[in-house]
């Protein structure tokens, strides 16, 4: 079965190439982990997320500039964030570059496909070097028959100013979601410690602040990522600055949310800095995981079946460093961890029966993995 990778330490100029600012389809063993890298196509600026189209064989990633010596970029420079367009050979799955298309903001970090196909969702937080306070904003694109972005349908300017001894003066939108019926539309805003909330029209693709407009965390909490469990009752948001879990209760047919157990994702005894990535619920339903960049770890959670609380089983090595991304095969038994910095994949088995995970003695050796997502099932 084939996966793709972003590729980009997010430190490489614009001009990138093979194996820097790449894409990279791999070929992955289901049975024992093993992976081999099967194209790269380079030239690609800091491709930051990758998503499929779940209709058709389309495969998008945002690209974003971002200069080696982490200075400002000029406005033509700025001309680099875009949505990344890929046609997937329905054969052997490889890649051929379909366009570009700006994404109506900047610096884009995160994306989110309808299922429908007719909709890419863009988080463009902007650039933390960058101190005007406005720049931040998420994109509604429609899409085509044939994958190709048509228009920017909803395009929402965050504006405002975070507590002064935040390190960035700028709310930073840093990913969108969705609940299972997408109905909404969850943005964790990480400086402003708050999960913004938006009625979703899966017709026109508009986005309307939802009733109960936002979800807070604590303070200095930095929101980043979420996941929703199967059932919809239930979603987890994962805090990278103070490295928690914060479970929410959801009701979606009132569209309100409220916390019902913070959870530390530190492992005990380790008193490094706190930063996690990205988070997910087992395909089971029954345990959730998180990556600890600075432990170079994934946290294992169980989930209480009745009230959605997590108990703690371990942290799992990865092998590693920092941890950026990570996800599971189509069956629930593989999942792959992105180590960025440490230019490399490495696989684990899931045991089907406590979720927990183990090494599975493979790797794979490819620059800067930082996303990951399997091809169709």
């Amino acid at each position: 079965m084939l996966a793709y990778v972003c590729n980009s330490d997010f430190t490489t100029g614009p001009d990138g190439g093979s194996p820097h600012d790449a894409v990279s389809v791999i070929d992955v063993d289901p049975a024992t982990g093993a992976m081999k890298v099967v194209q790269t196509i380079g030239g690609l600026r800091n491709p930051s997320y990758l998503a499929r189209n779940p209709k058709i064989p389309v495969l998008y990633v945002v690209e974003r500039w971002v200069n080696p010596d982490r200075s400002l970029p000029s406005p033509e420079q700025m001309q680099g964030d875009c949505l990344t367009t890929f046609a997937i050979d329905p054969v052997d799955g490889t890649l051929s570059l379909l366009g570009r298309h700006p994404t109506g903001g900047e610096s884009p970090m995160h994306l989110n496909v309808h299922p429908n196909g007719r909709f890419v969702l863009i988080v463009n937080p902007g650039r933390p070097e960058d101190r005007d306070p406005d720049h931040g904003h998420v994109t509604v694109i429609r899409v085509g028959d044939d994958g190709l972005p048509v228009e920017i349908c909803t395009s929402l300017h965050y504006q405002g100013r975070p507590p002064l001894w935040r390190s960035r003066t700028k709310p930073y939108p840093h990913s969108i979601f969705a609940d299972p019926q997408w109905r909404r539309i969850f943005v964790p805003i990480l400086m402003v410690d708050r999960v913004m909330m938006y009625e979703f029209d899966q017709n026109s693709g508009t986005l309307t602040l939802n009733a109960q407009p936002y979800a807070q965390v604590n303070s200095g909490a930095g929101p980043r990522h979420l996941a929703f469990h199967p059932n919809g009752k239930r979603f987890y948001l994962l805090n990278s600055m103070d490295a928690t879990i914060a479970v929410f209760s959801y009701n979606a047919e009132k569209g309100t949310a409220g916390i019902v157990q913070t959870i530390s994702a530190h492992p005990r005894g380790f008193d490094g800095k706190r930063s996690t990535s990205h988070i997910l619920v087992g395909p089971t339903g029954r345990n959730l995981y998180c990556t600890h960049r600075t432990d170079d770890s994934i946290a294992v959670f169980s989930i209480d079946e009745t009230t959605g609380e997590l108990t703690l089983i371990g942290h799992r090595k990865t092998l590693g460093k920092k941890p950026r991304d990570f996800v599971f095969d189509p069956s629930g038994r593989l999942m792959l961890v992105a180590n960025q910095p440490s230019h490399m994949i490495a696989s684990f088995f899931v045991d089907p029966a406590t979720g927990d995970i183990e090494p599975t003695g493979q790797s794979l050796e490819t620059f800067g993995a930082n996303s990951i997502v399997f091809g169709a099932g």
